[in-house]
């Protein structure tokens, strides 16, 4: 189990709650299953075409008034994730800390491009 990446999560539920949104609840329950059981691989996979998914879907229905800011803050959560990956399986950075980058450096950039378009609809 990988406690500080599902804390990362919580951000989610206030998209739930507030803006009954799909897609927040579909990032939040995959997010909870992948990491509560992170050596399943299938999971992993799971979560990573479902978030890239969304963020594609983000992506491509923001108002362009928006669409700076959500290009901006999603490519720091894409590449983030990318880099947090190559770091930690490198063994450059431990896995406490390559779950901190995670959280606020692909899980609320990602939880804010979400809150953006959906406040823009």
């Amino acid at each position: 189990m990988q406690p500080i990446p599902m804390l990362g999560l919580l951000p989610y539920l206030y998209l739930i709650y507030q803006y009954k949104s799909y897609r927040a609840l579909i990032v939040f329950m995959n997010g909870i299953c992948y990491h509560y059981n992170y050596k399943n691989l299938t999971l992993r996979y799971y979560d990573i075409l479902c978030n890239a998914l969304i963020s594609y879907y983000c992506f491509h229905s923001t108002t362009p008034t928006t669409l700076q800011s959500t290009y901006i803050v999603g490519y720091i959560g894409s590449i983030s994730f990318l880099f947090n990956n190559l770091l930690f399986y490198k063994s450059q950075i431990n896995e406490r800390n390559s779950y901190i980058v995670h959280v606020l450096f692909t899980q609320w950039p990602c939880c804010y491009v979400l809150f953006d378009e959906l406040n823009c609809n």
